[in-house]
């Protein structure tokens, strides 16, 4: 999380897991692998090696390029305080996209710890806290997500104080505080 002045907030929502980057290179590198065998035969390819040579340095270039793009890609969400918006973008290198929406009518700001599962039989378990806005008729929207429970309570704080909304704690199981946010605007 960044905070560039009192009236803005940056937050990282995700950036992309070593174990996606690899798994979206491999499939690339399939992709292209079968591309170009579906367009060339495979005795004329196999024949001259100077066409496996070529092969190898397309490939080469590339995963490369690919690792590089998926290395840099990250997603951010941008609160402009003052001006109550609100804009997720996704970023590869300098490139941004997203768009600036007005924040209305938000109840409260709160952070809930939530139980997922992996694994084929859903036997590994991990716990992990959200950031959600809360709407009218009992609307929300996941902000961000964290492992720890002290990172997503900085966020959920910080942006509950900048709306000027209250903030509910939904970390512990059924016993959801809401949080005395005066306190911490000392």
């Amino acid at each position: 999380m960044q905070f560039k002045d009192k009236n803005s907030i940056c937050v990282v929502e995700r950036k992309v897991t070593s174990r996606s980057r690899l798994l979206g290179v491999f499939w690339l590198g399939i992709l292209i692998l079968s591309l170009l065998f579906l367009l060339t035969p495979l005795n004329d390819i196999i024949a001259d090696e100077r066409n496996l040579t070529a092969i190898g340095l397309v490939l080469f270039v590339h995963l490369a390029f690919t690792q590089i793009l998926i290395c840099t890609y990250e997603s951010h969400i941008y609160f402009d305080i003052s001006r109550r918006m609100m804009k997720r973008t996704d970023e590869i290198w300098f490139f941004r996209i997203g768009r600036w929406k007005r924040i209305k009518d938000i109840e409260y700001v709160s952070v809930f710890r939530q139980l997922y599962s992996a694994g084929e039989d859903k036997e590994e378990t991990f716990h992990l806290y959200d950031v959600n806005l809360w709407y009218t008729n009992n609307k929300h929207t996941i902000i961000t997500q964290y492992n720890e429970r002290e990172a997503a309570y900085e966020v959920a704080l910080r942006i509950a104080t900048g709306l000027d909304v209250d903030m509910l704690d939904a970390t512990v199981p059924n016993d959801f505080k809401w949080v005395e946010i005066y306190k911490y605007n000392k």
